[in-house]
C-alpha cells in the first residue's frame, strides 16, 4: 500500500500560499477575489469529509501582508491543544518528509512456498501510515491469497 503524504492538507497549503501571493487588493468584504472563493470552496470541502464526522474544527485564514480574514469558521472556539499540537505535528513532517513521501505497508514471507503452503513466516512490515484502514489490512490479505498461499506453517 503507498499512500502520498495528506493530499488534501498539500492543496491546501498550496492554495492558502497562492492567496496568499495573489494578496486581496480590490477586494472588499462584499466582493471577494476569486482565490479567496476558490480557498473557502476548498477548506469547506476538506472540512466536510464523512472522515470529520463528529470532530470539532476550527478554521482561521489571514492574509499576512493586510491582515484581512479570508476564511473563518469557529475561529473563536477555544479547542483542546491537541489539535493544535497535531496541526504542527503534519507541518513539520511535510517540510520533513515532503510532499512526494509514499508510506508503504508490505507483507515479507521467509521459506518456501508450495502448492498454496508456505513453509516459513509472514511478515507484515509497515512504514508508519497513519491512514491505514482495515480495509487496506484486507487488501494485503487478498494480494496474500492471491498469490496462492493458503497455509502458512511458520
Amino acid at each position: 500500500m503507498h499512500r502520498r503524504l495528506f493530499p488534501r492538507a498539500v492543496a491546501l497549503l498550496a492554495l492558502v500560499a497562492t492567496v496568499a501571493t495573489v494578496g486581496a487588493s480590490g477586494a472588499t468584504a462584499e466582493s471577494p477575489t476569486p482565490a479567496t472563493i476558490r480557498l473557502r470552496a476548498t477548506i469547506d470541502a476538506i472540512l466536510a469529509d464523512d472522515r470529520l464526522t463528529g470532530a470539532q474544527t476550527s478554521v482561521v485564514v489571514v492574509d499576512t501582508s493586510t491582515g484581512e480574514t479570508l476564511y473563518d469558521r469557529n475561529g473563536d472556539r477555544r479547542l483542546i491543544p491537541a489539535s493544535n499540537t497535531k496541526l504542527l505535528t503534519s507541518t513539520a513532517a511535510l517540510g520533513l518528509l515532503g510532499s512526494g513521501h509514499h508510506f508503504s505497508t508490505d507483507v515479507q514471507a521467509t521459506g518456501a512456498r508450495r502448492a498454496g503452503l508456505l513453509s516459513g513466516s509472514l511478515y507484515l512490515r509497515g512504514g508508519g501510515d497513519p491512514t491505514m484502514l482495515a480495509a487496506d489490512y484486507d487488501a494485503l490479505a487478498a494480494r496474500v491469497a492471491a498469490a496462492g498461499v493458503r497455509v502458512v506453517t511458520g
